[in-house]
């Protein structure tokens, strides 16, 4: 069986870290020189940094500074204000290995520029969601609402062979719950998943799993006892 990797997940806002639950209720945590050293000692396989931003990369840089003098080795991901291939560069002199994003995509003339900037390999697609009248509809941070995305769209998310992280809304924070059937829409796409979902993974058919490429844990990780 393939590896599965092992990510941390740090949500931040106003250079403050948060804990997280149904994705929109916050809980102090502390400072992120803190919080990235807690994933270290875990030793998890990468760090992801949701940063909420006004949609402007400038109003993270102190948090970038911080992350860049943590000296913390763990391969890190940021994700918050990433609007061309302009932020890429800068956001890359700050240490940072890799880069997720959300509301670019739904700017597909400006996606092959950040992509390029940086590479496949090094770009994430961000999709937090929810079902809805069993319907599942997705997370725009930009304008901090969900919609549905048609087949056109997720066909064009998965042509662009990057890796898409799906965050279950309803169970972020919680230790099961995620709910299995959005994996319907994303087949032979690289997938992380988020949200409830350690207990749901161990019962995924072998011919899921094969598009799961790493699991993301919130919360637990960060329980000290």
């Amino acid at each position: 069986m393939k590896n599965i990797r092992l990510i941390g997940s740090i949500f931040s806002h106003n250079n403050k870290c948060f804990q997280t639950t149904e994705y929109f209720n916050y809980r102090p945590l502390g400072q992120i020189n803190n919080i990235l050293e807690i994933f270290n000692q875990h030793n998890v396989d990468e760090i992801i940094i949701n940063n909420r931003t006004d949609g402007k990369l400038e109003n993270s840089l102190l948090l970038l500074k911080k992350i860049k003098e943590s000296r913390v080795y763990t391969p890190i991901v940021y994700s918050g204000g990433i609007n061309n291939a302009n932020d890429v560069q800068t956001i890359l002199k700050f240490g940072i290995d890799r880069i997720a994003i959300n509301s670019s995509l739904w700017k597909p003339n400006k996606l092959p520029s950040i992509i390029n900037a940086i590479g496949k390999q090094g770009v994430i697609a961000v999709l937090p969601f929810r079902f809805r009248n069993n319907e599942p509809e997705f997370f725009y941070s930009r304008k901090r609402i969900f919609k549905k995305l048609d087949l056109k769209f997720i066909d064009f998310l998965k042509g662009l062979e990057i890796e898409i992280l799906l965050i279950d809304t309803f169970c972020d924070g919680k230790e099961k719950g995620f709910n299995l059937k959005v994996l319907n829409l994303f087949s032979n796409s690289q997938l992380i998943l988020q949200g409830g979902i350690l207990n749901p993974f161990l019962k995924l058919e072998q011919k899921v799993k094969k598009d799961v490429v790493a699991i993301s844990i919130e919360n637990r990780l960060l329980d000290r006892k």
